[in-house]
């Protein structure tokens, strides 16, 4: 009972006022209408700077675009506060291929992945070694960003050519990870885990290159980095069109 007396005295001082028909609500506290034209007043304002920052950095994206590499950034316009706007991110590319690979692999890994930095994308791998390393390592030597999507939950897991190390802590299903946060997916030879790769890939409606042989209904065949960089180009067109 002491404890009730000692709480309704502390709200009795600082929440509440006496008026002569009784105990009512501060100005401007929740619940009141000055509080709730408190809140319509503050959700306008809010609103209205969103809008100001969304048309600053729309401008600043046209103004900027001439001065693009091909590749580096397309627009995505997502429905906020009832209006079309634009935000501009870098295509991500996402290289998969086995942990276990020979020297004919690891060349064509690097070159892969010195090929997706040279377009100017970020290459997103499963961050570990094999033909996920070789790729980064040829993504780092033409100056390219690299992310590691890995299966632990270490950040020093990652191989050295990794810029930002992502640990899940899920294992395998990291796989999907790697898949889904891909606009473009590049399958190099491997076994098992790159083939979930290839087809959750799939399933998420990623164009899925095969430059591993795998020949799976769906996946875009090329016969060489040549001939799967004219495809990523076209890609990359549809994309900032989109």
């Amino acid at each position: 009972m002491v404890f009730l007396l000692s709480i309704s005295e502390k709200f009795g001082r600082r929440g509440l006022t006496a008026s002569p028909e009784g105990t009512s609500a501060k100005r401007g506290t929740i619940g009141s209408p000055d509080g709730e034209r408190d809140d319509r007043a503050a959700r306008r304002e809010s609103e209205r700077r969103a809008r100001s920052l969304m048309d600053r950095a729309a401008a600043s994206g046209a103004a900027g675009a001439g001065s693009n590499p091909a590749g580096r950034v397309f627009n995505i316009r997502p429905n906020i506060l009832g209006r079309r706007s634009m935000r501009k991110q870098m295509v991500t590319i996402s290289v998969i291929g086995g942990s276990s690979i020979s020297s004919k692999v690891e060349d064509l890994a690097e070159s892969v992945g010195q090929m997706i930095a040279e377009l100017g994308c970020v290459l997103v791998c499963g961050g570990l070694g094999g033909a996920m390393e070789a790729a980064a390592k040829g993504a780092k030597k033409a100056g390219g960003m690299t992310i590691g999507i890995l299966p632990g939950k270490d950040k020093r897991d990652a191989n050295p050519y990794i810029d930002i190390s992502l640990p899940t802590s899920i294992g395998y299903a990291r796989n999907t990870i790697v898949a889904c946060s891909a606009d473009i997916v590049v399958a190099l030879p491997g076994s098992f885990g790159t083939n979930s790769e290839i087809c959750y890939g799939l399933v998420y409606g990623r164009p899925v290159i095969d430059l591993g042989n795998w020949n799976i209904d769906g996946m875009i065949d090329v016969k060489n980095v040549a001939e799967a960089e004219e495809k990523i180009k076209k890609m990359i067109k549809k994309l900032q069109n989109a």
